[in-house]
């Protein structure tokens, strides 16, 4: 975000690789709400 405006495009790569996902799930309830539904909806699918 050099030019002080962000562009998902050029800033993407850069926030995603400093995204701490233990952060997220220890500090976010919504996060932690998205694991679960993940794990519920797309995960388990795969067990059946």
């Amino acid at each position: 975000m050099e030019s002080g405006t962000y562009s998902e495009v050029l800033d993407q790569p850069a926030f995603t690789a400093h995204f701490d996902l233990q952060q997220a799930f220890d500090n976010s309830r919504s996060f932690r709400k998205l694991c679960k539904e993940w794990q519920v909806n797309v995960v388990d699918v795969d067990g059946d």
